[in-house]
């Protein structure tokens, strides 16, 4: 299944996500299926399509275009949809669905959410991440389409109300 490539370089900040991220992740196991929403350029999902049967979605196209090449090169049958989520996956049976960096760019967080949350599987796992403390929000987040940012209490509050039983918040970096 997984072909020898180079993967995509990834930046500080992503580099330093990655490196928790792998720890969280299941055995690599090319059977299980994983979604990756907002899947931008494919640099974690080259490294997730290296372990499982990985479909990415991203609504930009060029961004979408890049990572299908990256995911494809380690994983031929990987692929990346491009286009709205809602339209493209709307029911789903996803043993694993990510999400990193992206539900603090969606205005209506909740029902983004309650989405992710069908689409996995009985049993399966939701891993999302986001840029901490709510405080901290500024004209940076702003420019770069930043509607809010989480406190550990209002993710975790946010995930139960999802649907998600015994959700479990961890901080990586600063």
């Amino acid at each position: 299944m997984t072909r020898t490539a180079s993967l995509p370089p990834l930046a500080l900040n992503a580099a330093l996500r990655w490196d928790l991220v792998q720890r969280l992740l299941p055995p690599a196991d090319p059977g299980l299926r994983v979604l990756e929403i907002g899947c931008g350029q494919g640099g974690f999902g080259a490294r997730l399509a290296q372990r499982y049967a990985y479909t990415g979605v991203d609504a930009d196209p060029t961004a979408a275009a890049v990572a299908s090449a990256r995911v494809t090169a380690v994983n031929p049958q990987a692929r990346v949809l491009t286009g709205e989520l809602e339209q493209l996956v709307p029911a789903g049976d996803f043993d694993l669905v990510c999400a990193f960096e992206v539900i603090e760019h969606i205005e209506d967080d909740r029902a983004a959410l309650a989405h992710w949350v069908s689409l996995v599987s009985p049993g399966g796992t939701l891993l999302v991440s986001t840029p901490a403390w709510a405080d901290r929000m500024g004209p940076w987040d702003e420019a770069v389409g930043h509607y809010r940012r989480y406190g550990p209490q209002a993710l975790h509050q946010l995930l139960r109300a999802a649907g998600l039983a015994d959700p479990r918040v961890v901080h990586y970096g600063a």
